[in-house]
């Protein structure tokens, strides 16, 4: 016998996005609304965490600014939207 266990999150579900710097480890946690007063470098060590000239920075405010519109949706929408994530091991 097989069994599957899928997590499926909803969109009012996700409280933060966090940020890891990958040189010394410092993380930061934002709730979704505040992320775009999130510096551009780590507190920590000052490594920059978006490439100058990159979009990262821009695709994450975009990241947010749909989130934020596929909440409003409400119970009246045609289809309920979730994310599915991995299982933590």
């Amino acid at each position: 016998m097989t069994s599957q266990h899928r997590i499926f999150l909803d969109l009012q579900d996700i409280l933060m996005i966090r940020l890891t710097c990958r040189q010394c480890g410092t993380a930061i946690s934002a709730a979704p609304q505040e992320v775009k007063i999130i510096d551009e470098r780590c507190p920590n060590c000052d490594t920059p965490w978006f490439v100058t000239g990159s979009t990262d920075r821009k695709q994450l405010g975009q990241l947010v600014a749909t989130l934020a519109a596929l909440r409003q949706r409400g119970e009246q929408a045609p289809c309920h939207i979730q994310l599915e994530v991995e299982k933590p091991a």
